[in-house]
């Protein structure tokens, strides 16, 4: 029963939550704004997908809420804002821009 209401709340989650555009289950926190379209290209690893976005709060803030949320969606953190989940690995870099902050994801499918 409460695995049941955990998968629940999870999903009512993700529906009210934006996602990294590109994706259907990366979610982006209350106040980030995508700033450009996904740019997708394939490498010999596999396909890779790159977005930015905006967001006016700190990096520890970032870290928290992917830290946090990723796992839940099956993700596994391998290093700091980094992820792994079967065939995928997502990083996330964070840069000071004036008075906010540019949040690169940088997503690769395997081609294995």
């Amino acid at each position: 029963m409460k695995r049941f209401l955990l998968i629940t709340l999870l999903i009512g989650l993700c529906r009210a939550a934006s996602f990294v555009p590109g994706t259907e289950d990366i979610p982006m926190p209350e106040g980030m704004i995508s700033v450009e379209n996904p740019i997708s290209f394939d490498k010999t690893e596999g396909q890779v997908l790159e977005v930015s976005a905006s967001y006016k709060g700190t990096a520890e803030q970032i870290s928290a809420y992917y830290d946090k949320t990723l796992p839940n969606l099956g993700w596994k953190q391998v290093a700091h804002l980094e992820y792994k989940r079967s065939g995928q690995k997502l990083k996330i870099s964070v840069k000071n821009l004036r008075d906010s902050l540019i949040v690169l994801f940088n997503l690769v499918e395997s081609n294995s």
